[in-house]
C-alpha cells in the first residue's frame, strides 16, 4: 500500500466534492476556493484576448462555467485514480487476474464514475469493492449536481437579460427614459414601471448572490447588458429624486426601494472583482428635459446631489468598464 498516493487521492476527491458543493449550494455570494481562482484566471485571459469585441466577450460565461465543471470532474477522477493506485493489486483483470496498470486504473475510475462501469476489471478485495461503489456514487452525485447547476445558471441569465431588456425598451439613456414617461403634465405610469423593475432587480440580485458565476456572463448586445441598463435605471432614479421638481416627481415609496435594490446589487460586484472606476461618470443632462416642458431644479442643486452619490456612480462606471462598455 502506497499511503502517500492513497492520502493524496482522498484529498483530491474530498476537495473536489467540497468545492463543487461550496459553489453550487452555498448561497452567500462566493464560489469555492478552487473555482474562485479558476474563474478569476479564465476571466482575465478571455478579457485580454477579446478586448472590446463583445461577441467574443459573450463567450466568457459559457467557457468559465463549462471549464469549472470540467475541473471538478477531472479533480475527482484524478483522486480516484490515485486512490486505486495506492495499492498495485487494487484492481485485477477479469480474465487472467493480472493487476491493472495505470492506464487501466484511469479507464476503470472514469467508467465507474461517469458510465455503467467496466467488466474488464474487478476490485480485488472487499475494501476496494466498497471504494468502487463510492466512486460510482461520487460520479452520479457530481453529474447530477453539475446538470442542476447548469440549468439554474441558464435560468438566471434569462432573468437578468429580461430586466435589462425592459429598461432598454423604456429608454436607452436616463433622459430618454424620463422623456418617454412624460405626458405633458406628469408621469402617470412611471411608478408602476419603477416598481416592476425593482422586483426584477431584486430577483437578479438574489441570483447573483447565489451564483457568482453570473457575473462572468457578458452580453453581446447592449440592450441585454445589465451593466448598461442598470446604470440607466440608477440615473433615472437620481434624476427623478433630485432633478425633477417635487410637484411632478414619482412618490418616494417607489424610488427609495429601487435605490436600495441597486445598492444591494452593487454589493455583489466584489465577487466579480469589480472596482470603482477612476473615469468621470457624466451626470444626466437636465437641459434635454426642459424643452419637453418637464420642470427641473436649478443645475447647481442637482449637481450637488450627483456629487453626494459619486461613489455609487463610480462603482457603476467600474461595472461598465469590466464589460468594456461606455457610460450611457
Amino acid at each position: 500500500m502506497h499511503a502517500l498516493l492513497f492520502l493524496l487521492g482522498a484529498f483530491f476527491v474530498l476537495f473536489g466534492a467540497v468545492d463543487a458543493l461550496w459553489t453550487t449550494l452555498w448561497v452567500d455570494g462566493n464560489a469555492g476556493p478552487l473555482t474562485r481562482r479558476h474563474n478569476s484566471w479564465m476571466r482575465r485571459v478571455i478579457l485580454r484576448v477579446a478586448g472590446k469585441r463583445h461577441r467574443m466577450l459573450s463567450l466568457t460565461g459559457p467557457v468559465v462555467l463549462v471549464t469549472s465543471v470540467l475541473v471538478w470532474a477531472v479533480m475527482t477522477w484524478t483522486g480516484w485514480v490515485l486512490l486505486f493506485s495506492g495499492d498495485s493489486h487494487s484492481l485485477l483483470q477479469t480474465r487472467g487476474g493480472a493487476p491493472a496498470g495505470l492506464v487501466d486504473r484511469i479507464f476503470f475510475a472514469g467508467s465507474t464514475m461517469f458510465t455503467l462501469g467496466s467488466v474488464d476489471f474487478s476490485p480485488s478485495s472487499s475494501f476496494w469493492k466498497i471504494a468502487t461503489s463510492l466512486a460510482g456514487l461520487n460520479g452520479l452525485f457530481m453529474l447530477t449536481l453539475a446538470v442542476t447547476y447548469l440549468l439554474a445558471i441558464i435560468e438566471a441569465v434569462v432573468a437578468k437579460r429580461s430586466f435589462a431588456s425592459q429598461v432598454w425598451t423604456l429608454g436607452r439613456t436616463a433622459e430618454e427614459f424620463i422623456l418617454n414617461a412624460w405626458n405633458g403634465d406628469g408621469f402617470p405610469a412611471v411608478e408602476l414601471q419603477i416598481v416592476s423593475l425593482t422586483e426584477q432587480l431584486q430577483l437578479v440580485t438574489e441570483q447573483h448572490h447565489a451564483y457568482p458565476m453570473l457575473h462572468f456572463y457578458h452580453e453581446a448586445e447592449k440592450r441585454q447588458s445589465v451593466a448598461h441598463n442598470l446604470a440607466v435605471f440608477s440615473e433615472v432614479l437620481l434624476t427623478f429624486q433630485h432633478g425633477v421638481i417635487e410637484r411632478v416627481r414619482p412618490a418616494p415609496a417607489a424610488i427609495l426601494p429601487a435605490q436600495r435594490s441597486i445598492e444591494e446589487f452593487l454589493d455583489t460586484l466584489h465577487s466579480a472583482y469589480v472596482e470603482p472606476s477612476e473615469k468621470q461618470a457624466d451626470a444626466p443632462r437636465l437641459d434635454r428635459l426642459t424643452p419637453a416642458g418637464i420642470p427641473v431644479v436649478p443645475s447647481g442643486e442637482f449637481g450637488r446631489a450627483v456629487s453626494e452619490r459619486q461613489e455609487r456612480r463610480q462603482l457603476l462606471r467600474g461595472f461598465l468598464d469590466s464589460e468594456r462598455r461606455d457610460w450611457p
